[in-house]
């Protein structure tokens, strides 16, 4: 379930086992599009989701990573994820939504066109990338949801190395 508050900023119930009919929890993902394609995240690393803030640019950085913003006292990096998987971008507005997330190590914003739902999949749903030839990098599986398939991302594999060289040089 997704709640807005007064500021306009979305905020995700905790992740919850929902035991289905064969006695296995399901998984919570929050599901976004990018281009015109239906991804996720899983809803255990997600902060929060809130509408576009100020972003201080970082010279030098790759065309993805748009720079940093402070998240409750923290330095966190935005990466556009349309320009990281070489989809056709757009321009970010006040509205446009940023999911802030853990990957494991670091916080991360990411922008997303749209958020569109927390869904909850059966594990038996998701496929592991490495059945269809593809390395865990940016997908952590893809399921299959009503409404075609889902791509849910590795937040572990969003950061490049060159940026999180840069942030373990910053102690971020």
């Amino acid at each position: 379930m997704i709640k807005r508050d007064a500021n306009d900023r979305y905020f995700i119930q905790p992740p919850m086992m929902v035991e289905s009919n064969d006695q296995t929890a399901t998984t919570q993902v929050l599901s976004f599009m990018l281009g015109k394609q239906l991804y996720g995240l899983e809803v255990a690393y997600i902060y929060e989701v809130s509408r576009m803030v100020a972003i201080t640019e970082i010279p030098d950085s790759p065309p993805d990573v748009l720079g940093v913003i402070d998240y409750r006292g923290t330095v966190v990096p935005v990466i556009d994820l349309e320009a990281r998987f070489g989809l056709e971008t757009h321009t970010p507005s006040l509205v446009t939504p940023i999911i802030i997330a853990w990957t494991g190590k670091y916080a991360v914003g990411l922008i997303a066109r749209e958020i569109c739902e927390v869904l909850s999949i059966n594990p038996y749903d998701i496929m592991e990338p490495e059945e269809f030839g593809q390395p865990r990098r940016h997908v952590a599986g893809v399921a299959k949801i009503d409404d075609g398939l889902l791509l849910i991302m590795n937040p572990a594999g969003l950061l490049s190395e060159r940026l999180m060289s840069r942030l373990e040089g910053a102690d971020v």
